[in-house]
């Protein structure tokens, strides 16, 4: 029974035209099997008297045959196969379209069907490109933080052994003094002990009251000494080189249609200066008018941006705004005093963050001139830090935004604020 079986299944996969067993079988239409060379060859033969061999598929059975098949004699013309059967996922003849078991499935022309193909191919190497992209700058990036780590961990090792050398050495001279004084005290009291018999009682007490008050101010000054041996490490690790890991600075312009009147705009519209002055802008609904106030032209509604601004004045806000920020009512139009913005402020010499009319005290290193804000949209975090040599954090708002953020500024009283 064995034999019999083996010999029907070496039978199902022999090869009607080279008798053989298949090599790159194929399935025709008709559902029989082939090798590919050999099918191939033999329909591209030319044959005999080919229009009278008509296609099977054809409905009106007149259109002439191309190929045949060797095992079920069926025969085909060139389209055949016209549509794409979405249901059974396979190509079907205009006949199975109208009359089989195909009809009433969605069907796809083949023609547009090779269209959504070639869309899909676009699509699929578009990805493939952005997809090595990101990767590239992911490696980047992730290079340049194990670069900046390293370089941190030799910063603070070096800076950790140069503090514990200084430390080492101030307790050393501490001891120094120490003993020293010690052996002052010890000098003393042998004086004492020897000059007791022969001193007055007042000379003694008076010599006595002198070096007590001597011994105090040395013990004063060593503790004083002994409070400073500790560690006092202040060590930045945010150089701004590495924070061009984010985007690039944005270029930002001031909207002449939102700034107020007592404020001048630069002809590049970088700067805007506090005028007392009131400047002759043509009225528009966007405009502030009651804060010294301007929009940046530029929104942002998704990703990572930042941007920079420098500052000459000590009166100033930094932020951002929804475009449904008030512009002419008292309280609701000023930054930071409703839920549609978000700022830092700076006002006589006070520093505070302002949201939903919310403030947090935070102190700046020394003047407040240079400032640089980070967007995480997605994230839904502003964060704002003092640029001098180093990066300096300042304040953190974390929520998350719900419409475009344009940049936002207040320039008050003898204040100058300009984009980089």
């Amino acid at each position: 029974i064995s034999k019999i079986v083996l010999l029907d299944v070496v039978k199902e996969l022999t090869c009607a035209i080279c008798l053989n067993i298949y090599k790159d079988p194929v399935v025709i239409p008709c559902q029989h099997s082939f090798c590919y060379e050999c099918i191939k060859e033999y329909w591209i033969q030319k044959p005999y008297n080919i229009n009278s061999v008509m296609c099977d598929f054809c409905v009106d059975g007149t259109t002439a045959a191309t190929r045949s098949c060797l095992k079920c004699e069926t025969s085909f013309c060139s389209k055949v196969f016209e549509f794409y059967c979405k249901e059974d996922g396979c190509c079907v003849c205009a006949s199975c379209s109208v009359h089989g078991t195909h009809r009433n499935h969605t069907l796809l022309m083949l023609g547009a069907l090779q269209q959504i193909v070639y869309s899909l191919m676009f699509s699929l190497l578009y990805l493939q490109t952005q997809t090595e992209r990101y990767r590239s700058r992911i490696l980047l990036t992730y290079s340049e933080i194990q670069k900046q780590t390293k370089e941190d961990e030799q910063f603070v090792l070096q800076q950790i052994n140069l503090q514990k050398q200084e430390v080492i050495s101030k307790i050393e001279q501490h001891c120094k003094q120490v003993d020293a004084v010690m052996q002052t005290l010890k000098e003393k009291e042998k004086d004492i002990q020897d000059n007791l018999a022969n001193e007055p009682l007042s000379l003694i007490q008076v010599t006595l009251a002198r070096w007590i008050s001597e011994t105090q101010n040395w013990i004063y000054q060593l503790e004083k000494e002994q409070n400073n041996h500790s560690f006092n490490i202040n060590i930045t690790f945010f150089d701004p080189n590495f924070f061009c890991l984010f985007p690039d600075c944005q270029s930002l312009t001031f909207d002449l249609n939102t700034v107020h009147t007592n404020l001048t705009v630069s002809q590049d519209r970088k700067t805007v200066t506090w005028s007392e002055s009131k400047q002759s802008y043509s009225p528009h609904p966007e405009r502030f008018t009651y804060d010294s106030q301007v929009l940046c032209s530029e929104c942002f509604n998704t990703g990572i941006s930042t941007w920079d601004i420098k500052i000459s004045g000590e009166y100033f806000k930094v932020g951002v705004a929804y475009q449904k920020l008030e512009r002419k009512k008292l309280l609701t139009s000023i930054l930071g005093q409703n839920s549609a913005s978000w700022c830092i402020c700076s006002l006589k010499g006070e520093f505070k963050a302002w949201h939903n009319n919310i403030c947090t005290y935070f102190t700046p290193t020394k003047d407040l001139k240079h400032i640089r804000v980070c967007l995480d949209y997605e994230g839904g975090t502003l964060s704002f830090y003092q640029v001098t040599n180093t990066l300096l954090h300042l304040h953190t708002f974390k929520t998350t935004f719900s419409e475009p953020v344009y940049p936002a500024f207040k320039c008050g009283d003898d204040t100058t604020m300009t984009l980089c």
